[in-house]
């Protein structure tokens, strides 16, 4: 054999090699398209060469062989094979692929059938160049494999058909739509889900939808095998959904009667508001004008009386005084709880203000034998003479804390104390010597409408509004009330007033 029928020989196995790499690589990778014509060309070249070794070994008639052409057929020969050379790790990768495709699929076809939800196992559509990214053909997705829940909860059998090839699917092949019975609107989703895993075909993504069947609600969570097979796991949700439901309908109707009754508030507010202004009206003039004649008819202006007219006339006026003092509660609740309670802040003596509310109460404490007390605040007296206050307010705090004390002392004092801490706010502080409150009712005090009853003794007279409207007054002011006390021994309330209550030339 000469050196041409060796080159010839030489390029005969090595395109043969290269064919046998191509057709491998074809069953791996799927690529049919792709490797076709290369496996095609190399195997007519390499038959062609074999019968041109033939007809030179036998020595049958044939065309002169040309050394140069030979040889020019074992060069691109070389270069075939180092290219398939080169492809080895694409090579590689293609068949660690597939084997890991299979090896998942074995497994979950294994674990499919042990599952109590439903497993389902179909293909994915193949990529169209035309199609734009993340696009599916409408209900492409063939069934491959399922398991007997699956069966049951599509009322089919799909059979046990393993996904080892990836050709398109062929006509009247069950799908997830078909098997499902999906609606148009169910399959669009489950078209347009899917569709968004295979934007990026890199596996491991999932979608998870709600979609009804029959009937039923089924919450359905589909994930990614590889770039052709993807997986269903389904669960019959009908029950649960009906609950959701049924608790929809639930808060829908529980909103409802909170509108309805929010509505009836706000309709019985606005009447309440009417009836207190036109009250405000109605029955304060009068009241102030059976008080003011009242005191004319008692001064004597018109003429003397005797001893029980005069007391008839004071019985009069005090329960006239009374029930404006009442009248003036409610009125003062309904506006903070309106909100409709306007702050007049403006800098003003904290010790001046107290003195002249004990000064107020001085003639009923005088009349039931009480000492009164004032305690200034000790040091810089400056800390306290302009505190920004509503002074009205503060006010009307102080003459509700001081008449309680003074009605609740049978004997003993009443002391007010003032403090200003600077930066810190301030405490004016009302204590008595008088029977106390018991642990238990120290809350419940400031409740509207509410009394400490003590066991043997009258009911106190007033209307229980005096202390809620103060702490809602000093709240509104940024403080609040405190109390302590021992029964027995007495009890102490504390006007507590924010640190901001201070002009910035005083605190400075």
């Amino acid at each position: 054999m000469g050196l041409a029928e060796g080159i010839v020989l030489v390029s005969i196995v090595l395109q043969f090699v290269a064919a046998a790499l191509a057709i491998r690589m074809i069953g791996v990778t799927g690529r049919r398209r792709a490797w076709l014509f290369v496996a095609a060309a190399v195997t007519l070249m390499g038959v062609r060469r074999a019968f041109s070794f033939y007809a030179s070994v036998t020595g049958e008639s044939v065309r002169p062989l040309d050394l140069g052409a030979e040889s020019i057929a074992l060069a691109i020969s070389i270069l075939m094979v180092l290219g398939m050379y080169y492809l080895k790790p694409v090579f590689e990768e293609a068949i660690a692929t597939r084997l890991r495709a299979d090896t998942l699929h074995h497994r979950m076809g294994a674990l499919s059938s042990l599952m109590s939800d439903a497993v389902v196992q179909f293909r994915l559509p193949a990529p169209a160049p035309a199609r734009a990214a993340g696009a599916v053909r409408a209900a492409p997705f063939e069934i491959l494999e399922a398991n007997p829940a699956f069966e049951s909860l599509s009322e089919t059998s799909t059979g046990d058909v393993h996904p080892t090839t990836a050709g398109p699917s062929p006509a009247g092949a069950r799908t997830l739509s078909s098997a499902l019975d999906l609606s148009e609107d169910d399959e669009a989703r489950l078209t347009a889900g899917i569709g968004r895993m295979l934007s990026d075909r890199t596996g491991g993504r999932e979608t998870h939808l709600s979609l009804r069947s029959r009937g039923r609600w089924l919450g359905c969570s589909f994930y990614l095998l590889d770039s052709e097979v993807g997986v269903g796991i389904l669960r019959d949700r009908t029950e649960e959904q009906a609950h959701n439901e049924s608790l929809e309908a639930l808060v829908r109707e529980r909103t409802e009667e909170l509108e309805r009754a929010n509505t009836e508030l706000r309709e019985s507010n606005d009447v309440k508001s009417r009836f207190l202004a036109a009250m405000s009206h109605e029955l304060r003039t009068p009241l102030n004008s059976v008080i003011g004649f009242s005191g004319v008819l008692l001064s004597g202006a018109a003429g003397p009386l005797n001893a029980e007219q005069s007391r008839q006339l004071a019985m009069v006026r005090a329960s006239g005084k009374r029930l404006l003092a009442l009248v003036n509660d409610i009125l003062d609740l309904s506006k903070i709880d309106a909100g409709a309670v306007r702050l007049d802040l403006s800098p003003a003596d904290l010790n001046g203000v107290a003195a002249e509310a004990l000064e107020f109460v001085r003639p009923e404490a005088d009349g039931a034998g009480i000492r009164l007390r004032f305690i200034p605040h000790e040091g810089d007296p400056h800390r306290c003479s302009a505190f920004v206050v509503d002074r009205e307010k503060l006010q009307q705090i102080l003459l509700n804390l001081l008449s309680n004390a003074v009605k609740y002392t049978s004997q003993g004092e009443v002391a007010v104390a003032v403090a200003c801490d600077g930066a810190g706010g301030a405490r004016v502080s009302v204590a008595d010597t008088g029977r106390g409150i018991p642990a238990e009712d120290l809350d419940r005090i400031f409740g509207e409408f509410e009394q400490v009853e003590h066991p043997g003794e009258a009911k106190p007279a007033g209307s229980g509004l005096g202390l809620p409207i103060s702490r809602q007054l000093a709240r509104l002011m940024g403080g609040d009330i405190t109390v302590s006390s021992r029964p027995g021994e007495g009890s102490t309330f504390t006007v507590e007033l924010p640190g901001h209550g201070m002009t910035e030339r005083e605190g400075t």
